[in-house]
């Protein structure tokens, strides 16, 4: 993104969340309204358009939509999706704005000078990455509201980030490098593998056979486009899929461990604090309500 990721200090406003359960009947036109603040929106399941400056879009599933304050939206429904609403920049001067519940009014809130250069829409490759991290801002919204700010927007940074780096990869189909574009579908490839073989013990030599590279080319060109090693992704998925398993089940973190090919239990706990920052243990303590609220919510 072309603005300062270190000036960046969110606050959660709003989440929402459209599902089967409460989603209108097909062909209803919500009120439209003016962004006051910013907005990342992720369709789950659609049929139905947003109106975006007049223009009418249809939605579908793996959309992510973000918002600048001061656009004209307009939704139709049928579409299932999670809503997250933010000032990019806390600011203690605009808390009673925060405050305001109607945070969809004409009035713009933020006045930040931060320019986001994200599109309007992103069609994402991992939105099972996406979907859990806006859970886990519903989640959190919904059983504290916007009093636990500290773990409302490290998710959202979460999300901010992976936006960011989805956007960067798309944009790698226009570099000048020859390189990069002639191999750019193979390590997507590759990437999709990974991605869905997190619980595999998974082999650089493999991999450099899988999409006929040499292994040496193989990681270079890898850590060009996606920006880190493979090792480091292969070990980023896993511990994304750890930290699913840790709230999802009642499994032991031993098992866990196993189950993802970590024969190496000392490395698999100092490689998640070494990404989290805190013990899986403590992950798991720290989110025990998340799992709750899911267990409740599938009666």
């Amino acid at each position: 993104m072309s603005y300062n990721m270190n000036a960046i200090n969110p606050y959660i406003i709003k989440c929402t969340y459209i599902n089967a359960d409460n989603c209108p009947p097909p062909n209803v036109t919500y009120e439209e309204r003016i962004v006051k603040w910013h907005e990342l929106e992720i369709i789950l399941w659609g049929e139905g358009y947003i109106i975006t400056e007049g223009i009418k879009i249809p939605v579908k599933k793996g959309d992510l939509l973000f918002r600048n304050p001061g656009i004209t939206v307009q939704g139709i429904s049928p579409y299932h999706c999670y809503l997250v609403v933010f000032d990019i920049v806390y600011n203690k001067n605009r808390e009673s704005l925060y405050l305001d519940t109607n945070w969809f009014n004409q009035q713009s809130g933020s006045k930040t000078s931060i320019p986001f250069d994200l599109p309007y829409c992103i069609s994402v490759q991992q939105l099972t990455r996406y979907e859990l991290l806006f859970r886990l801002i519903y989640s959190q919204y919904i059983t504290s509201g916007q009093t636990n700010q500290f773990y409302l927007k490290t998710y959202l940074m979460q999300l901010l980030m992976l936006a960011d780096s989805e956007w960067s990869h798309s944009k790698m189909l226009q570099h000048p490098s020859r390189s990069i574009r002639a191999n750019y579908a193979k390590v997507m490839e590759i990437k999709n593998y990974i991605d869905s073989h997190t619980t595999d013990r998974i082999k650089l030599d493999d991999l450099a056979v899988y999409v006929d590279l040499s292994r040496n080319f193989l990681c270079k060109i890898f850590k060009e486009i996606l920006g880190c090693s493979i090792i480091e992704y292969v070990n980023l998925c896993k511990i994304n899929r750890v930290k699913k398993e840790l709230l999802d089940t009642h499994k032991s973190i031993k098992e866990i461990c196993i189950d993802f090919g970590f024969e190496n239990e000392p490395y698999f706990y100092s490689l998640f604090k070494k990404l989290e920052g805190i013990r899986p243990s403590e992950y798991r303590e720290n989110n025990k309500h998340l799992f709750q609220y899911k267990s409740k919510s599938n009666i």
